[in-house]
């Protein structure tokens, strides 16, 4: 019996330690190569699911990551996220971006490490090294002589007099349609355009209106989780750079909650968009099946953020007023 239990808590150790395993590495598909031939490296991060997203600081590759003095960024390609599920039907998730690098100075070169953030503790990528070996010059072959400069026979002047007499109609075409657009625009100008006033209808209201849409289309009662959510995160991605101006495009959940704490937003709206990015990044990612509760308040985060936050009543009654 005394046997048995220790094999059982032995178990228990070894699954609490597989759902919290983290896999932080960097891949090159080359270590040898010549200076200024370009390799591409991978940045591969695995961790569970089960870690607050929120508290995940990825290693995103940029322009200004600094990776050596010798070492050139050529091109980097956007990052990307999956999830899957392991033996133990645990859900990890995966962060990978490619980039390609290039040296134009010989000898070893080290890519590494780059660090990441789980929470308070930070963890570090293996170092990647690579050799660029010099080019290989034939020292038995003679020296050549820089050959002489090759005078043109024709000036400029004779050169250009030679196609446009070659091509004088199409010239001629080309200027009569030139000049005759300028008296055309010119005479439309001249007229007196009449100009009508068309009331633009401002985002936040615009927004509202496509969440009574995505009301009336039942999608989550539908089975349609992974659209809803996709529809409520692009209507608040519109709403936070409308409003506080930060740019969402191609960005994580976590690079625009960190952005966000340096606007003006009260701490109760960035932890129910914290809330709602999490649930929407476990349905879209994780294939998570959320409760309707959930799903009725992820909307209802949606419409308050927008209804307590927006800014174009204020400027409407400023105007009125005027």
């Amino acid at each position: 019996m005394k046997h048995f239990l220790n094999i059982l808590c032995l178990f228990i150790a070894v699954l609490g330690y597989s759902q919290s395993q983290t896999n932080f590495s960097l891949v090159s598909s080359k270590n040898k190569l010549l200076i200024g031939e370009p390799v591409q490296v991978s940045l591969l991060f695995q961790y569970s699911a089960d870690i607050d997203q929120s508290k995940i600081g990825l290693p995103v590759i940029s322009d200004s990551t600094d990776l050596g003095e010798t070492v050139e960024i050529w091109d980097i390609r956007p990052p990307q996220q999956r999830s899957s599920s392991d033996n133990l039907n645990d859900v990890q998730m995966y962060f990978e971006q490619d980039f390609t690098i290039t040296s134009f100075d010989s000898g070893m070169v080290e890519i590494g490490p780059i660090s990441a953030l789980i929470g308070d503790d930070s963890i570090q990528s293996n170092v990647v090294s690579i050799l660029f070996l010099p080019v290989a010059i034939d020292t038995t072959l003679d020296f050549k002589d820089i050959k002489a400069l090759v005078e043109d026979p024709l000036t400029t002047w004779e050169r250009i007099k030679m196609w446009f007499g070659s091509n004088w109609p199409w010239v001629t075409a080309i200027i009569a349609a030139i000049l005759a657009t300028i008296i055309i625009i010119r005479i439309r100008k001249s007229k007196p355009k009449k100009t009508v006033d068309v009331p633009q209808i401002p985002l936040p209201v615009a927004l509202l209106e496509q969440l009574e849409l995505i009301e009336k289309e039942e999608l989550w009662q539908k089975n349609k989780n992974k659209l809803y959510y996709s529809k409520l995160t692009d209507i608040i991605w519109q709403y936070i750079e409308y409003r506080y101006g930060v740019a969402t495009f191609e960005k994580t959940s976590n690079e625009i909650l960190s952005k966000l704490k340096l606007k003006a937003i009260s701490g109760d709206h960035h932890i129910l968009i914290s809330k709602l990015f999490r649930l929407a990044d476990m349905v879209k990612f994780a294939k998570t099946l959320p409760s309707p509760q959930e799903n009725e308040e992820a909307i209802i985060i949606v419409r308050n953020t927008i209804q307590e936050t927006r800014n174009d009543l204020k400027n409407t009654s400023k105007k009125e007023q005027t």
